[in-house]
């Protein structure tokens, strides 16, 4: 059997998927054969994204949401197989010069900190609480949650889209890599190592959009998560502040030094190690 048929046989479902990291992971997964449904709150980017499939308009961040989403997937596949919760929203939404001035406290409204936590906390929450039951009764499931880079998280001006992504993306995940393991059912985390060039990083940031990390880059990594074992992964410490100037070059050294971390592979090719393996 070749690793395109065995990949075939999984369904995904890609948060966040009609541009992006996002749509370069759904992109990705169909590369290789798996059936992807891609969700995005944007009904607009959902029409002009160009992917076959199913999509689906919903808001993570809704519980009514997140569990109609998995139950639109496994209506229409019978199951759902490989979760990746990439949907997140960023600084950009508080102020879009944010890297060239950092949000400070007073300008953070309690509808800004809540708003970021519903999206970036909270939605992975809900979708991995409406797709992971079911991954478990048939013992096999993958989940990736997108995070960010542990400097990001610490930033100046990070606040509060660094809190929310270290609360789910890192401290949850690695809850839930160890409640999961042995069940079938791995739960991984995919750090881009710096800014990448999508919507997030506006244009206004002051460095060159040649610097960041393509979103490509990213879909390979994601494709290695998902034949690894359920545990937590973070890229080697290395002190340069994300936000400056100068901090691309720095952000590139430490997305290689996540490459290496997560045996980054070309596209695929950790997905169908997985898929034979389960």
């Amino acid at each position: 059997m070749t690793d395109s048929s065995v990949a075939a046989r999984r369904v995904a479902l890609v948060t966040g998927g009609a541009r992006g990291i996002g749509r370069a992971i759904a992109e990705g997964l169909r590369a290789i054969g798996a059936a992807v449904v891609v969700l995005d709150a944007d009904g607009d980017a959902l029409d002009a994204c160009g992917l076959d499939g199913l999509k689906i308009r919903a808001d993570i961040a809704s519980p009514d949401d997140s569990a109609a989403a998995v139950a639109r997937v496994c209506e229409l596949h019978g199951r759902l197989d490989i979760l990746v919760n990439n949907a997140g929203l960023g600084m950009g939404t508080i102020r879009e010069d944010h890297f060239a001035r950092p949000v400070a406290l007073a300008e953070i409204t309690p509808e800004h900190w809540r708003r970021k936590f519903e999206v970036n906390c909270m939605g992975a929450f809900l979708m991995m609480r409406a797709a992971v039951p079911g991954m478990v009764t048939r013992g096999w499931g993958r989940v990736v949650n997108i995070t960010t880079s542990f400097f990001t998280m610490l930033n100046q001006g990070f606040a509060p889209y660094g809190p929310a992504k270290a609360a789910a993306l890192e401290a949850a995940s690695a809850i839930w890599a160890k409640e999961f393991a042995g069940t079938g059912v791995t739960v991984n985390v995919l750090i881009p190592g710096g800014p990448t060039d999508t919507r997030m990083v506006p244009r206004s940031a002051p460095f060159s959009r040649s610097a960041l990390i393509p979103p490509a880059a990213l879909a390979a990594r994601a494709m290695a998560r998902l034949g690894r074992r359920g545990r937590h992964h973070r890229a080697p410490l290395h002190r340069r502040a994300v936000g400056s100037g100068a901090d691309a070059r720095g952000s590139r050294r430490q997305s290689r030094r996540a490459d290496r971390l997560a045996g980054a592979h070309r596209p695929g090719t950790g997905l169908a190690r997985a898929l034979r393996a389960g």
